[in-house]
């Protein structure tokens, strides 16, 4: 068993809050700027913080756990973020969106999510793990894991889940390589950031001075994207290599170094606050309890990081206490303390979906499976029902079971949707009924995404080069008179070659607008329904063939309002959209494919029908494209109220 006087241990909580705050005010002016810099430090850079979501979400997260203790769910915490955070950006715009469709943990963190799953929002709330279970990086681990999966999967929960065991662990140890090696030892050996880790480690150890070593992680591991965690928690971990202790040289080394630089700088201060505690770090540093600055609704004592550690001290002090804690360690001379924490319910619903997809697509099926947990002491007669919108169907919706104490029973429900529905809805939501005595006793309200049905005509293409005279595929002028026409300059060869071996894209508009939007011709062997499912889809998935190709996707959304949007757009190849005729965005660029890489501001969708097209560009296999709807152009909110037309009855 490990043994901390509480006054030991709070010091070091302190330490890891006091340094979170300061330091990422240090690194917060410069989030983004992603080339190597060489600011000096200056007390004047960490005098007034600046609201950040490093910390607003950890003290919601503390107050779910002074509400709910221990055994809060995932759920307990995406709920926290509904109610009392108003912004959206990134990853937390997708988590409220499925939210708002209902669909929780751990599918809100990977539905929809496929570019922001990797990012920095789960690692930079370890914290509050670390310090409730000081010496218990398994529980450290296991909390950060409930957390990270609200809004992130796979890579971006490993790192998380090593932060908190690294910090968990920086209570009792304070060698840089034992902590590492704890920290891995909560992360898959075959996952990328395990490889990451390593990678960083061994530079760290290689490498003589600073900036090779930051070159070499980049060259290997660098992206686009600031707020990717790969880049990230590298630099966090050289910098705490090469900072040798020192808190300035540490964090001076990653605000330098760019990309998310108040989440480097602020994990970086708070594993050094925890090793060091607050009171060496404040009289080495010179630095006052720098009054913490919030953007979501809390109701905390006060704005002082040392009452905001005694808070969170005091939660620590009744795990050391409880049997979660699992007799690893004990907190000695703490203060006297107790919480009334919620009593968990009796009976509990937990909805899985086949291959973790909450998704199903008209003429197709979607297989749940709810889980019944009885926590009480009695053995229960109860009957279920699951009430579903109109034209989703459940093969057994009720039945009655029987259930043993402090056990649970799975129900499995086949969903699906007869292909003949001619209007579907991105948002639907299913009520699970438990009755006992003719009495509902729990309902879980839950939700499943339906598909978006577009019709799709495609592919087209154009000969290299790209001549439409019939009089020279008649001509008597011979193999080389097709040339002609070529607007590529080059060599006779170059363009022999380019004749036999590629394709040409132009502009031309291939489909008249009565085809587009005509109800569904399965004769025209162009057309195919096609159902996507999240926002992002590879154009190599519509269509195999290789080469620069071009295609259609027309949709009729249904809105229930006159109603002004914002079209976020992904792309990487060359697109135009019309909405109801009007020609509301195009590019011929080539880009890095984000979920956002445009923002189209004011875009009218009408009451009732309105005709949504997309002509596309497909030049290599991995082509991308995505269009979500929302009400402001960024960090905002996105719409899951619209209906869509089977293209069958277009």
């Amino acid at each position: 068993m490990y043994k901390l006087s509480y006054e030991k241990y709070l010091d070091k909580v302190y330490g890891c809050f006091l340094g979170k705050t300061v330091y990422g005010t240090l690194g917060a002016p410069y989030e983004g700027i992603k080339m190597p810099m060489n600011l000096e430090f200056s007390q004047s850079m960490i005098n007034t913080m600046k609201p950040n979501d490093d910390l607003d979400l950890q003290i919601l997260w503390l107050e779910v756990v002074e509400k709910k203790g221990f055994k809060f769910t995932s759920k307990d915490l995406l709920e926290a973020f509904i109610d009392n955070c108003d912004y959206s950006p990134g990853e937390y715009a997708v988590m409220r969106k499925n939210y708002q469709k209902g669909i929780y943990p751990p599918y809100s963190g990977k539905f929809c999510n496929d570019f922001y799953c990797e990012g920095m929002g789960s690692p930079i709330r370890s914290e509050i793990w670390a310090c409730i279970s000081a010496g218990n990086p398994a529980k450290a681990s296991e909390y950060a894991q409930k957390d990270a999966v609200i809004d992130h999967s796979g890579n971006s929960v490993y790192a998380e889940q090593f932060l908190a065991a690294l910090e968990a662990a920086a209570f009792f140890e304070n060698d840089l390589d034992r902590l590492i090696e704890t920290g891995l030892e909560y992360v898959p050996t075959d996952s990328r950031i395990y490889g990451l880790i390593r990678y960083a480690v061994a530079l760290s150890k290689e490498c003589d001075e600073y900036n090779k070593a930051l070159f070499l992680l980049l060259k290997k591991y660098g992206h686009p994207d600031c707020t990717n965690l790969f880049e990230n928690i590298g630099i966090t971990i050289l910098s705490l290599y090469f900072g040798g202790g020192d808190f300035i040289k540490a964090n001076m080394l990653a605000l330098n170094s760019g990309f998310d630089t108040d989440c480097t700088c602020a994990t970086i201060g708070s594993i050094m606050g925890i090793i060091s505690g607050a009171t060496d770090m404040i009289e080495r540093y010179q630095l006052a309890d720098t009054r913490f600055v919030l953007s979501v609704k809390a109701n905390r004592r006060s704005d002082s990081v040392f009452d905001l550690s005694e808070d969170i001290a005091k939660l620590g002090v009744l795990f050391a206490e409880s049997c979660e804690n699992q007799n690893l360690i004990m907190i000695e001379n703490a203060p006297t303390t107790a919480i009334d924490f919620e009593a968990q319910r009796d009976i509990t619903i937990n909805v899985k979906y086949a291959n973790d997809f909450p998704s199903i697509e008209i003429g197709g099926t979607s297989d749940l499976t709810i889980v019944i947990s009885n926590h009480s002491d009695k053995k229960r007669a109860i009957s279920y029902e699951l009430i579903s919108p109109e034209y989703i169907m459940a093969n057994e919706p009720k039945g009655f079971i029987t259930i043993d104490s402090n056990n649970m029973a799975q129900i499995n429900i086949c969903l699906s949707i007869d292909k003949d529905t001619k209007i579907v809805y991105e948002k639907n939501q299913l009520t699970f009924n438990i009755n006992e005595d003719n009495k509902i006793i729990a309902t879980e309200v839950f939700g499943i995404s339906c598909a978006t049905p577009w019709k799709s005509i495609g592919p087209f293409w154009k000969t290299y080069p790209c001549f439409t005279d019939d009089e020279l595929l008649n001509s008597d002028g011979g193999y080389f008179s097709l040339f002609k026409a070529m607007s590529t300059k080059g060599e006779q060869f170059d363009l022999i070659r380019g004749y036999h071996i590629n394709f040409h894209l132009d502009d031309e508009k291939y489909v008249s607008d009565e085809m587009l939007f005509a109800p569904f011709d399965e004769k025209d062997y162009r057309q195919e329904i096609i159902n996507i499912h999240e926002d992002s889809f590879f154009l190599d998935n519509l269509y195999k063939m290789q080469g620069p190709t071009t295609g259609y996707l027309s949709r009729k959304l249904i809105s229930d309002e006159d109603i002004e949007v914002c079209l976020q757009i992904g792309f990487t190849d060359p697109f135009k959209i019309w909405i109801n005729g009007n020609l509301v965005s195009k590019s011929d660029n080539y880009e890095f494919f984000t979920s956002e890489n445009l923002h189209v501001s004011e875009v009218k969708l009408n009451k009732g029908i309105n005709t949504i097209l997309v002509r596309f560009t497909k030049t290599t296999v991995n082509a991308k494209f995505s269009l979500i709807f929302s009400k402001e152009p960024s960090c905002a909110e996105h719409f899951t109220c619209f209906g869509s037309k089977n293209p069958e009855f277009f």
